[in-house]
């Protein structure tokens, strides 16, 4: 389920281990910066799932980013995309995203 934006909750009534496929576009608003991503379990990051991207130019060029991991989920644990620029403090904005779990 998602009660909350960017978020999967995972409804069932057994402990499970899934697949965590989620695709996005991403843009910034200054050239040259370095975006990490990563899957948050439980509000905790999963250091694994780590993928980072360089933003070359700005003003409407999105790259794609694909962040995959197995986790174990327990019932009403829960997923989320958290990015972080590791460059300086400027924006970048997701554009698209989409996040499964098989």
């Amino acid at each position: 389920t998602s009660p909350t934006n960017n978020r999967l909750t995972y409804a069932g009534t057994k402990s499970r281990t899934f697949m965590v496929i989620i695709s996005l576009s991403v843009t910034c608003s200054s050239t040259n910066k370095l975006l990490s991503f990563f899957i948050a379990k439980n509000g905790s990051v999963v250091a694994e799932s780590e993928q980072n991207v360089k933003i070359a130019t700005s003003g409407g060029d999105q790259q794609n980013v694909t962040v995959i991991d197995v986790i174990s989920l327990s019932p009403s644990d829960y997923l989320e995309l958290w990015g972080e620029n590791n460059s300086d403090n400027s924006s970048f904005t997701v554009q698209k995203m989409v996040m499964t779990m098989k």
